[in-house]
């Protein structure tokens, strides 16, 4: 039939013939002409379960440039109170004041959690996290911070971060549902460990370009890093039922949730085990990054800013390759 031909003929004929070619020379008119988002690909999700979630995807994404901004703050952080001190002893007393707030606060903090809204208390936690560094930025840039600047807004970050780990983490299941939940586990585990890799990347070569104010500059970036996650967090649907809701149990008066919890730890011994691992590496292993402010320069003289970034990403590499081995094996589903 010629081309003039095919108009000359009725409507219902001229969308069937159009129908039928688009089914047989693309996959079909329903897929084409849907509203619905195509852009993920079904095998991806299903390697990747928790990325089918709108809201998950929002806050990882998020939360990925945050914590490369808050690698950048922890690698040059040691790097300026012994640039500013000289003294070993202050790089210990900063890394203490960092780190007492989460061995009292953390416990107490998870049963806080459970009775506020969690996506509004991680929103405020972060926005805390965003003064906390550019305090820092703006004191370190104007040359005015001191020591003890450092330690009380190290114990400030400190206490948030007590309270905003569990209550991050108990969001997990909300965002990305019961079934999806070891997935999103790995998934942010994977996106920590790659910033621990990229942040002092980055920081490194920051310090050395700005040798008197590479510091500040690199807290004014994690500030702004903060403005994604809150972004996220922001973005994602209010007043939406959770894709898995959690069954709750009774409300009881704080001291016997927190009671309750600690009995359930005692009588789980796979738990016990973990927080055992957890705690000597806590104790032995991680104080090594705050610390080498002062190994560095004796081993690599006026280029040691550069050198103190360049350690700090093979942690993260090793973390990532042990991440990359248990997905491989679904070590995750067993544990």
């Amino acid at each position: 039939m010629p081309l003039w031909g095919f108009y000359r003929v009725s409507p219902k004929i001229r969308n069937w013939a159009a129908q039928s070619f688009l089914t047989s020379h693309f996959l079909s008119t329903k897929k084409i002409l849907s509203t619905e988002p195509i852009f993920i690909n079904q095998k991806f999700t299903e390697r990747f379960p928790a990325l089918a979630s709108r809201d998950f995807r929002l806050f990882l994404s998020g939360q990925a440039i945050s914590v490369i901004g808050t690698m950048m703050q922890n690698t040059v952080q040691p790097y300026l109170a012994y640039r500013i001190t000289g003294q070993p002893f202050y790089l210990g007393l900063v890394g203490f004041a960092a780190a007492l707030p989460a061995a009292l606060f953390t416990l107490p903090g998870g049963v806080l959690v459970e009775r506020l809204d969690k996506r509004k208390l991680v929103i405020f936690l972060q926005a805390v996290f965003t003064i906390q560094a550019l305090v820092m930025g703006i004191l370190a840039l104007t040359g005015v911070i001191t020591i003890w600047h450092i330690i009380v807004l190290a114990m400030v970050n400190g206490v948030a971060q007590a309270i905003e780990i569990p209550a991050r983490q108990s969001m997990l299941i909300h965002l990305a549902g019961r079934k999806a939940l070891p997935n999103a586990i790995a998934l942010q585990s994977t996106a920590f460990n790659v910033a621990r890799v990229v942040g002092p990347s980055l920081a490194a070569p920051i310090l050395v370009l700005f040798s008197t104010s590479g510091e500040g500059w690199a807290f004014i970036i994690n500030a702004i890093s903060y403005l994604f996650v809150i972004g996220g967090l922001m973005a994602i649907g209010r007043g939406k039922p959770p894709s898995d809701p959690v069954e709750k149990a009774p409300r009881r008066s704080a001291l016997a949730e927190f009671r309750e919890g600690q009995a359930y730890i005692r009588a789980n011994s796979i738990i016990i085990l973990l927080i055992a691992a957890v705690a000597v590496q806590s104790t032995l292993a991680f104080p090594i990054s705050q610390l080498l402010p002062a190994f560095c320069p004796r081993c690599f003289g006026p280029i040691w800013g550069w050198r103190k970034g360049g350690r700090q990403p093979e942690r993260g590499s090793g973390n990532r390759a042990g991440h990359w081995g248990a997905h491989r094996r679904g070590v995750y589903g067993r544990v």
